[in-house]
């Protein structure tokens, strides 16, 4: 009989070509089912929840897999964040019904970005470093709240991702979207039942071109309501971008 795992998964995205398994590139997904595959002796698949790009970390990445016999899942897990790289660390593996999959079963999907307004050699790594005048800070977080007024709803977001097929689902609907400051800089927080490649990195870094003066706020929801990448704006960069959590029923 076979049974289904769940496991919470956390990572550094910095040195991994996304979540993804791809050939000849490491991936998250690669180690996790080399590990998985190396301790059960049999070959393991797994089913994540986000297909995380390059470069992109998790504070809860989800992800299934099934196996052909209970087993002592304190004691895997063990072995699992024993052999796996210190980059990657399964916080929890569960039993859960056979019909959950933790792409298709998922509701909704929280992100946060990190911005930094200093240079910073220790957050680097997690976290877009954007140079502002100190004077223009104050300013900045009205504009980017203002914008992200805008990306709450039902809206076609193809104009903010890197769809390249016509046929792609790209209407997704967003529940909270919100800039708070922090320490260092700004945090984005983005609340949505389905997210488009690149989609977070894209909105991001438009705003940030209107919050810089390259881009007009017109031109933005412009591109937001037309579905259409009609004025180019620079993509943030995946370092500072987190999976956070997973919601299901």
């Amino acid at each position: 009989m076979m049974v289904n795992i769940m496991g919470i998964v956390e990572y550094d995205g910095s040195n991994y070509y996304g979540w993804q398994k791809q050939k000849d590139v490491r991936t998250v997904q690669g180690e996790l089912e080399n590990a998985l595959s190396l301790i059960l002796r049999r070959k393991i698949k797994l089913i994540g929840a986000s297909r995380t790009d390059r470069g992109v970390s998790a504070k809860a990445q989800v992800f299934n897999f099934r196996l052909d016999k209970k087993i002592n899942l304190t004691e895997l897990k063990r072995k699992l964040n024993s052999f796996l790289p210190e980059a990657i660390n399964i916080r929890s593996l569960r039993y859960v019904v056979d019909e959950f999959d933790a792409r298709k079963s998922a509701r909704m999907k929280l992100y946060e970005y990190r911005i930094i307004t200093r240079k910073s050699p220790l957050l680097r790594r997690v976290s877009w470093q954007v140079n502002l005048r100190e004077k223009k800070i104050s300013e900045t977080i009205t504009i980017l709240n203002e914008l992200a007024c805008l990306v709450t709803g039902k809206h076609n977001f193809r104009a903010f991702s890197k769809c390249e097929q016509e046929k792609e689902k790209t209407e997704c609907t967003i529940f909270d979207a919100q800039w708070k400051r922090s320490k260092d800089g700004f945090l984005f927080i983005i609340k949505g039942d389905y997210f488009l490649r690149g989609m977070v990195r894209a909105i991001v870094g438009a705003m940030i071109s209107v919050a810089k003066g390259k881009l007009q706020k017109e031109q933005f929801l412009e591109m937001l309501e037309k579905g259409e990448k009609i004025y180019n704006y620079k993509f943030a960069p995946p370092n500072g971008l987190m999976l956070v959590k997973v919601f299901y029923d």
